[in-house]
C-alpha cells in the first residue's frame, strides 16, 4: 500500500485548517454586522408603526384610539415642536426602515428638532391626474404650511440653476462628470401632484427644499423660485425653525391632507405601484446624458466661486 508523503500530509492539514479559520472568520463578520444593524435599529427612537385609519383621529389631524375632545396640543399641524412624553412610544405614519439611509436620517433630525411624528410623512407615492405616480421623499405638516424635501447624496462638485433640465456633478477635480435631474423641477413636479389631490387646501404655503448629504460642494449653484431653499444636510433644523416662525395658516380641510399622505405612505407597501413608478422613471430617464471622462476641468485652477447666501424666498444654502 503506497504510503502519503510526509510534506503532502502536512499540506493537505494546513489546507483544512485554512479552509476552518477562513468559515469561522466570514461567520464573525456577517455576527458583527447584525449586530451593528440591530444596534442602529435600537437607537431609533420610535417604534414600528401600527397601520393607521382616518376614522381613529378626531378633529384637527391627529391620531388616536381613544377619540376625546381634541386640544390645540393634539394637533401635529398646530403644534409641531410638541415633543411626546417619554411614557408614551412614538407613532410615526411611516416606519422608519423604508427609503434610502439619507431620507432616514432627515426624519431623525426632524424628530430631534421635537417635529410632531404624526407630522412627518416618509416614502410617500402620489398619484398624479395622469395616473401614474410620484415618489416624494419627506412631507411635514406644520402650522405654516406643508414642508416637501427632496433628498440626495452626493459627492464632488454640483452644477446647475433652476432653468437646466439636468445638473453637473464633478468628481476626481473634473475629470469626470454625471448628470443628474434638476431636483429644483423634480421636487416642484412632486409639490404640483399634492397640490392637485388637495382641492379643498388651495393656495396652502408649500415649501420645497432641497437636501444634499454627502462629501458635495455647490459651485455656482443659482435659484430664484420662491420657497425654494437648496441646503447641506447640516442645515435642516435651521431651515426648518425659520419656516416655523411665518405665519400660521389657515387650511381648508386637515382631513384631506390626513387622508392624502397616509394613503401615499401605505402604496409604497404596493409592490405593483412601487414597480409602476420605477418602470416610469425609468423611462423619462432614457435620455439622461451619459457620463463623461475628460482631463482636469477649469474649475480646477478657478478660483472657488461661492453661491450667494442672500434672500429669504430665494436659495438658501447653508453650511
Amino acid at each position: 500500500m503506497p504510503t502519503i508523503p510526509f510534506k503532502l500530509t502536512i499540506f493537505l492539514i494546513g489546507s483544512i485548517l485554512f479552509l476552518i479559520c477562513l468559515i469561522f472568520g466570514i461567520e464573525y463578520i456577517i455576527h458583527v454586522k447584525r449586530r451593528k444593524r440591530v444596534s442602529t435599529t435600537k437607537n431609533v427612537k420610535w417604534d414600528s408603526p401600527a397601520k393607521p385609519t382616518v376614522r381613529e383621529s378626531p378633529v384637527k389631524l391627529t391620531i388616536r384610539e381613544n377619540p376625546a375632545k381634541p386640544t390645540e396640543q393634539d394637533n401635529p399641524v398646530n403644534s409641531p415642536e410638541q415633543e411626546p412624553s417619554e411614557q408614551e412610544p412614538f407613532i410615526p405614519i411611516s416606519p422608519i426602515n423604508c427609503g434610502e439611509w439619507a431620507e432616514r436620517q432627515v426624519v431623525q433630525d426632524l424628530l430631534n428638532e421635537g417635529i410632531n411624528p404624526k407630522a412627518i410623512f416618509h416614502n410617500l407615492y402620489i398619484q398624479k391626474r395622469s395616473g401614474e405616480y410620484t415618489q416624494v421623499d419627506v412631507v411635514v405638516a406644520t402650522r405654516a404650511g406643508l414642508i416637501v424635501f427632496e433628498v440626495k447624496d452626493y459627492k464632488g462638485w454640483i452644477f446647475g440653476n433652476e432653468h437646466q433640465k439636468y445638473w453637473t456633478q464633478l468628481l476626481a477635480y473634473g475629470t469626470k462628470k454625471y448628470r443628474f435631474y434638476n431636483p429644483v423641477m423634480q421636487n416642484a413636479a412632486h409639490i404640483q401632484a399634492i397640490r392637485q389631490n388637495l382641492p379643498q387646501n388651495p393656495g396652502i404655503p408649500i415649501y420645497s427644499v432641497i437636501v444634499f448629504f454627502g462629501n458635495c460642494e455647490f459651485r455656482n449653484i443659482t435659484c430664484n423660485a420662491d420657497n425654494t431653499f437648496i441646503i447641506y444636510h447640516n442645515s435642516i433644523s435651521q431651515i426648518v425653525s425659520e419656516i416655523l416662525r411665518r405665519p400660521n395658516v389657515n387650511f381648508g380641510n386637515k382631513y384631506e391632507i390626513m387622508d392624502l399622505f397616509t394613503k401615499a405612505v401605505q402604496n409604497g407597501n404596493d409592490p405593483m405601484i412601487v414597480t409602476s413608478h420605477t418602470n416610469s422613471a425609468s423611462y423619462y430617464d432614457r435620455n439622461r446624458p451619459d457620463p463623461q471622462y475628460t482631463g482636469i476641468h477649469r474649475y480646477y485652477f478657478s478660483p472657488l466661486r461661492k453661491t450667494s447666501r442672500r434672500g429669504i424666498f430665494r436659495l438658501r444654502i447653508f453650511r
